[in-house]
């Protein structure tokens, strides 16, 4: 395998968290990155499409389902024979579909072309992988991720934020607002703040995005107690904000997009030890309870939700977090970044020598 090539992208855009990934992922072989460039969608169409023709490389491997980048990989496959690999965290014609309904039979098209094309599929969950090999995947592997982040000193941190003597419950990433539903993550914490019935209780929300707005606006008119907002955090720091929550959230709906979900969330939280609140998916029985919450509902936007999510909250003790946490930190076995790039080696190997 010395003299394989390797093309990998991220439909995300060059630099982005997901090309990061990637390039980790792949770090056992020599690697040339093309840098997709999201602004000009037609044009990587056609520029992946020109190298596929060069047949110089025995491998593309693709870090998300963008239809640009998607389309480009299976009509290469068609008119050139290029193998390929991808790697996705949705479940692709559900997803797509979500933002665009009128275009799910064309987005559930793509999806099953995307993997029967395919050379092996690389799920960010095993139920991903599943779901790809139904759908005609050749092989498949799980590759959940990992966490990043590291903490330095918290304690000047807590004190600023004034979260001495407090359980802090919270969650981390980009606070967007969703019309249709009128929910972002975060939501779910601020209605169960306006519930509980105990003060010794602190709402942490990490991030930015449109969906801030909201959620203030929800604080300010419903006069809620204990909600903090930091703003957007430079990644460098977000080790920092991980290490202050004692419990995180992880919304999820209950339909086929969040059922089959992780979520980058697990690993960050699991690798400061954090215990979390889950929807009832898939994952939640399948780690246990050991370290996870369950909360009841269909949607983190349904009241059913909030309501379980508050009254869990205030039957929460010391004691009982204190456990979840220990056994939160032994979890982070199963998100070990080393292992993860040994079986990708393993993975890609037997791609090649198919």
């Amino acid at each position: 395998m010395v003299n394989t090539k390797i093309l990998a992208f991220a439909t995300q855009g060059a630099g982005g968290n997901d090309e990061t990934r990637l390039k980790d992922l792949l770090s056992g072989f020599t690697v040339k990155l093309f840098a997709f460039k999201k602004s000009n969608k037609l044009k990587m169409f056609f520029e992946i499409l020109k190298l596929q023709k060069t047949r110089d490389y025995d491998l593309f491997v693709m870090e998300g389902t963008g239809l640009a980048g998607g389309l480009s990989l299976i009509v290469g496959y068609w008119l050139y024979g290029t193998k390929y690999c991808f790697s996705s965290g949705d479940a692709i014609g559900p997803f797509l579909a979500m933002k665009l309904p009128i275009m799910k039979a064309f987005f559930n098209i793509y999806e099953r072309l995307l993997c029967k094309n395919s050379s092996g599929f690389i799920g960010w969950s095993p139920y991903f992988v599943g779901r790809a090999i139904t759908l005609g995947a050749r092989r498949g592997i799980t590759a959940a991720g990992w966490n990043p982040h590291s903490a330095k000193s918290i304690t000047p941190l807590r004190e600023k934020l004034g979260l001495e003597n407090k359980i802090v419950i919270g969650i981390i990433g980009s606070i967007n607002w969703n019309p249709k539903t009128s929910y972002c993550y975060g939501k779910e914490l601020v209605e169960a703040a306006a519930k509980i019935n105990r003060a010794d209780v602190s709402f942490l929300i990490v991030g930015d995005g449109s969906g801030r707005k909201y959620l203030e606006r929800i604080v300010e008119e419903k006069n809620i107690k204990g909600v903090i907002f930091t703003g957007f955090v430079e990644r460098e720091k977000i080790g920092d904000y991980l290490a202050l929550i004692d419990v995180g959230s992880l919304p999820q709906s209950i339909d086929e997009v969040g059922l089959l979900r992780y979520t980058t969330k697990i690993s960050e939280y699991l690798g400061f030890s954090v215990p979390f609140f889950s929807s009832q998916t898939p994952l939640s029985y399948d780690f246990g309870s050991s370290f996870i919450w369950r909360v009841k509902g269909r949607a983190p936007w349904l009241s059913e939700y909030t309501d379980s999510l508050s009254l869990l909250i205030d039957n929460l003790s010391d004691d009982e977090i204190k456990i979840k946490k220990e056994n939160a930190g032994k979890a982070i076995q199963s998100f070990s970044k080393e292992d993860q790039i040994q079986r990708m080696d393993e993975f890609i190997h037997d791609v090649l020598s198919e």
